[in-house]
């Protein structure tokens, strides 16, 4: 009995034992979890206080780099401020030429073989863990590559006395202050570029607005020195054309005159002699041969007369003055075509009864001699019309012929023309009107004159004004 009771008092003390050491095996696990938790809360502050610290530096360097415009200060100013956060003993930006050269890194930089890494973009980190000694003579480095379009342009560097792995928190914010100082320092550089280039386009305003001004001056003298030829050159070309005016004024009246002397006296002396032919002729009908004779100068007296008929009524045809345009061109067409042989048809349309002031008749006249007298001269035309057509408050005359007719270039007034286009064109242009021509080779000729007949009526319905027509 008592042996059952102690085997029983045994396991119970087992038992107890077993428990104990489960409890002591849980408040193990506790405190492991509890260092464990404990472990995590601290690495999560060092964290928090790593990213603080990291905004702190971020806020600083932007603060230090917003108001730097110059490129040397933003890289000196960025340098001391990483430099004051990481504690480094020292800090440099270098900036690489197009040559790779680079003024900043450290003289044993490139124989390490280092400068290769940095042109491939990798960031150096000195020491490595189971790395060899460093070949550089600093303990602790880091050099972060700007590579730009494939290219090196510039590398931080961060040298630390102590020898010490760099955390990856310095790490990143090394290669993120090379970017901001690379950016600033860009900005810069383009804000100064653009300031130069700013100041060169306000010089060059400035030179341009000088030039404007003393072109502007030049061209005002110019311009004045212009205005006046063209001023003189009007007077000029009106005193040229009262002249012409007064000399065709003059050439009609010395026509007028001489055709009538003409028609007077000479018609006068012609009469007389046809009369003694014709007395004579009586007196020798009994001889023959004289008879022919007086016969023949009879008929050469004859042609004489119509002769000074003819130069008379060219020089003036009376018709102009008594019975005006329309008529004179009537008789003056019919007598061309009997004259000359050549089949002429005259028209007017609008026109009858209409009386027009007397220069314009006698020019328009002439006009339409000249251009009859090319047409018998050069056009070898067998037929012409003549059109005189009052239309849209004009005056039209138009000369047409089916002649063999010209280049029109060679009537241009660039070219050098005849003496008769010169007349004709000066016509026309004393009266306010202007000539065309048309012509084609092998299809004839076309010269048409308009007038503007504003002011070119004199009287109409027949009625005539004796101080512009004293014949009618």
């Amino acid at each position: 009995m008592a042996l059952r009771a102690r085997s029983a008092e045994i396991r119970n003390l087992r038992q107890a034992n077993a428990d104990l050491e489960d409890a002591r095996r849980a408040a193990l696990n506790l405190m492991e979890d509890a260092v464990e938790s404990r472990r995590q809360v601290e690495e999560l502050n060092r964290q928090l206080r790593v990213t603080a610290s990291s905004d702190r530096f971020r806020a600083a360097l932007a603060d230090a780099l917003r108001s730097l415009g110059d490129p040397v200060q933003i890289k000196a100013v960025a340098c001391r401020v990483l430099a004051e956060h990481l504690a480094a003993d020292r800090v440099s930006y270098a900036d690489i030429h197009a040559d790779g050269e680079a003024a900043v890194l450290p003289p044993e930089f490139d124989a390490a073989g280092l400068m290769a890494k940095l042109r491939a973009g990798r960031t150096i980190v000195l020491p490595e863990t189971g790395s060899e000694p460093s070949p550089v003579q600093q303990d602790s480095f880091i050099a972060v590559p700007l590579v730009k379009d494939g290219r090196l342009v510039a590398a931080l560097c961060v040298s630390q006395g102590a020898s010490r792995a760099s955390a990856p928190q310095a790490i990143e914010l090394v290669r993120e202050t090379a970017e901001r100082t690379w950016a600033a320092v860009e900005r810069a550089r383009a804000e100064e570029a653009l300031r130069q280039s700013e100041e060169r386009l306000r010089r060059l305003n400035d030179a341009l607005e000088e030039r404007i001004r003393e072109r502007t001056s030049e061209l005002a003298g110019a311009n004045a020195s212009l205005q006046l030829e063209v001023r003189e050159r009007r007077a000029a070309e009106n005193e040229i054309k009262a002249l012409f005016t007064r000399l065709v004024s003059a050439q009609e009246d010395e026509r007028r005159r001489i055709a009538r002397d003409v028609h007077d006296q000479l018609g006068q002396q012609m009469t007389a002699v046809r009369i003694n032919l014709e007395e004579l002729q009586l007196r020798t009908d009994i001889d023959m041969p004289c008879a022919e004779s007086v016969e023949r100068t009879m008929r050469l007296a004859e042609e004489l007369d119509h002769s000074i008929d003819f130069l008379a009524w060219e020089l003036r045809p009376a018709a102009l003055d008594h019975l005006g345009l329309p008529a004179a061109l009537a008789r003056l067409v019919g007598g061309w075509s009997e004259r000359f042989q050549v089949r002429a048809d005259y028209d007017t349309v609008g026109i009858d009864g209409v009386r027009l002031r007397s220069d314009i008749e006698a020019n328009l006249y002439r006009l339409a001699q000249e251009a009859l007298h090319n047409v018998y001269k050069h056009a070898r035309a067998t037929h012409v019309s003549v059109l005189l057509e009052r239309r849209d408050h004009r005056l039209v005359l138009m000369v047409e012929d089916n002649g063999r007719g010209f280049a029109i270039r060679d009537a241009s007034p660039e070219a050098v023309p005849s003496l008769g286009l010169v007349s004709m064109r000066e016509r026309a242009a004393l009266v306010g009107g202007e000539l065309t021509i048309e012509s084609t080779p092998g299809f004839g000729t076309t010269i048409t004159v308009r007038v503007p007949t504003a002011d070119a009526d004199a009287t109409s319905h027949g009625q005539c004004d004796e101080a512009t027509h004293p014949h009618c």
